[in-house]
């Protein structure tokens, strides 16, 4: 029996069976980078939305005095402090993915980074859209009044702000609808990748 025949028939073996997997997981981290790469881009206009929104609010501010001017400032810090929350985890999300052994931590990583960013939108969502019809109606009042005591006094106000607000009950269901359309397919395949990950290192 020749045993350097049979060391180098399982030394290739060993070699084929190795250079298989590293194939087959370059493969699988090509395929979550491009995923990752269309959840990041969604995910950066989505972000780039809020300035479109908060920068005229801001430049109006500037142009407005008394009340209105104090809310519009609160309304641009509010957009401005979930802006910041989301972008942390944003930063987390890295255009490319290292081709090493901790590959699946760094799927991990960005999973949940992406995650926590549209928990943060929904918590703020839940907060924020019931409000803006309540407060678009008084800023609406303030071009007017100048001041906000007057409003908030003026006869039936709790019933006109309990009433706009249910403006924002259909504008709820319809983001958590168009969220579920722009991510929900993509989180479930990075889920699988990861899944596929665990197996192969």
């Amino acid at each position: 029996m020749d045993l350097q025949k049979e060391w180098d028939n399982m030394s290739e073996l060993l070699m084929v069976d190795t250079n298989n997997q590293n194939t087959q997981k370059m493969g699988m981290i090509k395929s979550s980078h491009n995923v990752i790469a269309q959840i990041r881009l969604k995910l950066k206009w989505k972000l780039a939305w809020i300035r479109v929104i908060d920068v005229p609010i801001l430049i109006t501010a500037f142009f407005v005095e008394g009340d209105l001017q104090k809310l519009l400032f609160v309304v641009f810090v509010i957009y401005e402090i979930f802006r910041a929350l989301a972008m942390r985890e944003y930063r987390k999300i890295k255009g490319e993915i290292a081709f090493d052994t901790s590959t699946k931590l760094v799927l991990l990583e960005h999973y949940y980074a992406i995650s926590k960013i549209l928990r943060i939108e929904r918590i703020w969502g839940y907060l924020m859209i019931p409000l803006s019809a309540p407060i678009g109606f008084i800023i609406f009042k303030l071009i007017d009044n100048n001041h906000i005591m007057q409003i908030i006094e003026s006869p039936f106000f709790i019933y006109k702000i309990l009433l706009v607000s249910l403006i924002g009950l259909p504008i709820l269901f319809l983001v958590a609808k168009a969220n579920k359309e722009l991510f929900s397919k993509h989180l479930e395949s990075l889920q699988l990748k990861i899944d596929e990950m665990k197996e192969v290192v």
